[in-house]
């Protein structure tokens, strides 16, 4: 996505330790998704690094997994990670769930 000053902005999808375990029993593809919330925190920290180094304004949105998946349904989407990292950025659009760092 492009920001308002015309540098590219990547959305995060960030997760709540609690409700990880909902997030894998409603994948599409849990096989893909981290066995525990503790592997895909130093997942997504390794990615933000990454993203942060080739000078990409990135963001974190919390994403609560019940909305992820109401929002899917509208959509006629699989919970997948393209679909919760479009949701995130619909989040980030509408001023809901942005963190800091």
């Amino acid at each position: 996505m492009i920001d308002l000053s015309g540098q590219t902005r990547v959305y995060l999808a960030w997760y709540k330790r609690n409700q990880w375990p909902r997030l894998r029993e409603m994948s599409a593809e849990p096989d893909r998704l981290a066995a525990t919330y503790d592997e895909w925190l130093v997942d997504a920290k390794g990615q933000l690094q990454e993203l942060r180094a080739q000078k990409i304004a990135v963001s974190r949105v919390v994403v609560d997994v019940e909305e992820l998946l109401a929002w899917c349904e509208r959509q006629g989407r699989k919970v997948e990670p393209a679909a919760a990292a479009e949701f995130a950025a619909s989040l980030a659009q509408q001023g809901r769930g942005l963190l800091g760092w």
